[in-house]
């Protein structure tokens, strides 16, 4: 394979499936445009050996009308005889108005074989003969009669020869040409997606590590934005970074002292700052490596959309003229509505892959929300799994919800519950290192309590008898060799003791762990 091919396969890329499309869609268009013009050259072709056949009817009429009036027989033959100089007359026939064949007569094309069309027309007389009724009436006693017909058989093979050298040459030249497109069609979309390549590298290299990436991009233009757009984030996430490992030195600092109100304000700050620069690296990588081609997917949609909608004119007229005809493996008829089906399917689909991103921007950038806010426990839940389930780290990991029905409100703030559950969910599914495996969200409500739980459980390796009492404390963790913190389960038992409620957990080694969540529901002044 050559070196061209062998680059534009390699990997199912945006520029790939831009060509492939581009390639069939130019095909479809030529392929059309050709049968069109083929179609209205062999119909011209027909139409004028059709008129020859005419010409020949007519110069016939003008001296056989006497001889087929008397049905003459000699005399028809003697006129046929006359008007078979054509090379392409096969058969001259003539008939009596009662269509009994009177004289034939076998023109030189008789001899080529092959295929002909036949014209025929009448031979019409004036009739004279009136009678005084007719008169009296009003009739036209001049009308015409008709006496007989005469039909012209004439040979197609030269015709056929004619549009069969058309073809031929019609096919070499929009081969050329679909070739000569395609080369430049590959080579604009190599133009156009270069900066995007570049892009996506200096993106890479941010998710690799490396914060201070290096972005070529062509300036002017929406590439200029975007690598301005990564280049700012980069930044952000370093000053994150950095604001990070102050604030948990200052944490360190604090618990030490034992300041409980210093403790609770830098937790806060270590809180959003934890939830910001876990999701910063995931909106990154997402926002901007999804964005960009969801943007121009959107575009060559509506691009192709507006291409097929210019096209269905020349199609449905190339239907009118040769009928229904196949297009993608379907007929015209179908694919015409399937195809304008899935350019609207694309539109939606792109528009929901915005709003999903949009969604985890809004989470990566949410502002503190009040205590004092009433929140549904179900929607806290919710909203965790689908930002985990659009996370997709552990695809091996399945997350299936329970929720209870009528659960009442709980008083707190919802994007910090939001971040228990999270934490809850994802050391869940960690419990099954790299094996398969299920985690169970649980929600419903104790009326005995007044309390809202919440249960995420999972068949794991369990937790130890010697670790239980320590799961809790600040810096403590299991897997601080594959990148854990400590403070997980630290900072969520901090956020639901703010809340009101109570954090615990069921576990027991080779069979997995339970931990259950209880909030005080959100009383109204009829409960009270």
């Amino acid at each position: 394979m050559s070196p061209f091919l062998s680059h534009l396969f390699a990997r199912k890329t945006l520029r790939f499936r831009l060509f492939i499309l581009f390639t069939i869609l130019s095909a479809l268009t030529i392929a059309a445009f050709t049968s069109f013009y083929l179609a209205q050259q062999r119909q011209s072709s027909i139409e004028r050996l059709t008129q020859d056949g005419r010409l020949v009817i007519t110069a016939l009429k003008s001296g056989i009308r006497l001889p087929l009036y008397a049905e003459y027989r000699e005399g028809i033959a003697t006129c046929i005889a006359e008007s078979l100089d054509n090379s392409a007359v096969t058969a001259i026939r003539v008939f009596n108005h009662d269509n009994i064949l009177l004289a034939e007569g076998k023109g030189p094309a008789v001899k080529l074989g092959g295929e002909t069309i036949s014209v025929r027309e009448e031979v019409l007389i004036k009739d004279l003969n009136y009678t005084p009724e007719a008169l009296l009436l009003g009739e036209d006693y001049t009308r015409s009669r008709v006496i007989g017909y005469i039909e012209v058989t004439m040979n197609m093979q030269s015709l056929t020869s004619q549009l069969r050298n058309l073809y031929r040459m019609a096919l070499i030249l929009s081969l050329a040409f679909w070739g000569g497109a395609t080369l430049l069609g590959y080579i604009l979309l190599r133009h156009i997606t270069a900066p995007f390549q570049n892009l996506l590298a200096g993106i890479r290299e941010i998710e690799s590590g490396n914060l201070s990436p290096e972005i070529t991009f062509s300036h002017g233009d929406e590439t200029e934005q975007a690598a301005i757009a990564v280049l700012d984030l980069a930044t952000s996430l370093r000053q994150r970074e950095e604001e990070n490992k102050r604030l948990n030195d200052e944490l360190v600092r604090s618990l030490r002292l034992e300041i409980r109100e210093e403790k609770k304000k830098l937790m806060a700050k270590l809180i959003n700052t934890n939830r910001m620069t876990s999701l910063g690296l995931l909106v990154s990588s997402m926002a901007h490596e999804i964005n960009n081609p969801n943007g121009s997917i959107r575009l060559t949609n509506e691009y192709l959309s507006k291409m097929w909608q210019a096209a269905i004119p020349v199609l449905d007229s190339t239907r009118n003229m040769v009928g229904e005809f196949t297009l993608c493996g379907l007929p015209y008829g179908q694919a015409r509505e399937e195809i304008q089906s899935a350019c609207a399917n694309i539109g939606r689909c792109t528009e929901r892959i915005e709003q999903v991103i949009r969604d985890l921007r809004n989470y990566s950038l949410g502002e503190r929300l009040s205590q004092e806010s009433m929140v549904m426990i179900n929607d806290v839940a919710t909203a965790a799994v689908s930002i985990l389930r659009a996370h997709g780290r552990r695809e091996d990991v399945s997350i299936v919800t329970e929720l209870g029905e009528d659960i009442p409100q709980v008083k707190g703030n919802p994007k910090q519950l939001e971040q228990v559950l999270l934490n809850l969910i994802m050391n869940a599914a960690q419990a099954y290192d790299d094996k398969k495996g299920e985690v169970r969200v649980t929600t419903s409500y104790a009326a005995d309590s007044g309390e809202v739980l919440v249960e995420v459980s999972d068949r794991g390796r369990g937790i130890d008898a010697e670790e239980m009492p320590r799961i809790f404390d600040p810096f403590y963790s299991t897997r601080i060799d594959r990148g854990g913190s400590g403070l997980g389960l630290y900072i969520s038992k901090f956020i639901v003791e703010e809340h009101g409620g109570s954090i615990g957990v069921d576990s027991k080694p080779g069979e997995g762990s339970t931990f259950r969540v209880s909030l005080p529901i959100m009383m109204t002044e009829q409960d009270s």
